[in-house]
């Protein structure tokens, strides 16, 4: 292989020996804090090393760099902690490119190091696009971990935090997938319930059916319908008190028919139980019939 070969850059702009030289043969790579406008920034040096001025910084003496530490100051006054952040945004959209390329190339250490990387660093901003990168590559074990990641990220934060651009945006398959997971934490089933509703309100538009023969409030409608007949499996009706069905019924969002049956095995598993010693070791199995 010539120099030229040597220094081949695919898609990241980051030629390949680098990665090797500094990643690999010199160990130089791992978790470091950055200290920038009195805020404190998690930081991989996998992802800094990309940038000139980080990689001089980090490979050289520097006095601002110790004990896995770096401390920033600027005198430009037109240097703030906005356009900061977008220079570590933009390094960090790179890590999926470097993913990529190691990939292709077999190199299994440099994607454990950049998987590892976005499992760290999943919020509410990169969500979507690390999981329809993930969903859309056959990584293995990478693209697995990083999906189940950001299903966990969802699971973790529940129904306490709404993030519309996340359900809006996020497939369908995996809103449901989410939603009927036990893991996904709520404090009841009446607060899964109206969740769900805030999710279908923003979600109807994105997903209006095309229908040459409906105008767009009936598509609309056909839409709204469809999805939340399919997020009604996700909600364990049973477990509402009579009260909190009543408020179902008086929403219109679920059939009268569903709230009634859901009522009476409420009734009779409630009645089951009140007549059950708590040795019978026929509660769980007669209690099935009724979820």
């Amino acid at each position: 292989m010539n120099q030229e070969d040597s220094n081949t850059t695919i898609n990241t702009g980051i030629p390949y020996n680098m990665i090797y030289d500094h990643g690999f043969l010199n160990g130089q790579f791992s978790d470091l804090t950055v200290r920038a406008f009195d805020e404190t920034f998690c930081l991989h040096r996998i992802i800094l090393i990309t940038n000139q001025y980080f990689k001089d910084m980090l490979l050289g003496d520097w006095k601002e760099f110790s004990d896995n530490q770096l401390e920033l100051y600027f005198d430009d006054q037109f240097i703030n902690l906005d356009t900061f952040s977008v220079i570590l945004e933009r390094l960090e959209s790179n890590v999926l490119s470097l993913l990529s390329t190691a990939f292709f190339f077999q190199d299994d250490l440099l994607v454990q190091e950049c998987c590892q990387f976005i499992l760290k660093n999943i919020n509410k901003d990169n969500f979507i696009k690390y999981l329809e990168f993930a969903d859309s590559r056959c990584f293995g074990t990478c693209s697995d971990d990083i999906v189940n990641a950001c299903l966990v990220f969802l699971c973790r934060t529940g129904t306490t935090h709404f993030y519309e651009s996340i359900w809006q945006e996020m497939d369908f398959g995996y809103v449901k997938l989410v939603l009927s997971l036990d893991c996904f934490y709520s404090m009841g089933e009446y607060d899964r319930f109206t969740f769900i509703q805030r999710i279908l309100e923003c979600r109807v538009d994105l997903d209006s059916l095309t229908c040459s023969d409906t105008n767009s409030e009936e598509s609309d409608e056909a839409t709204l319908n469809y999805m939340n007949g399919s997020l009604e499996s996700c909600i364990l009706f049973m477990n509402m008190d009579f009260e909190e069905l009543l408020l179902v019924e008086e929403s219109g969002k679920v059939p009268l028919t569903t709230v009634e049956r859901q009522a009476y095995r409420n009734r009779k598993f409630k009645n089951l139980i009140s007549k059950l010693s708590l040795d019978d070791v026929n509660l769980a199995i007669q209690a099935s019939i009724y979820t």
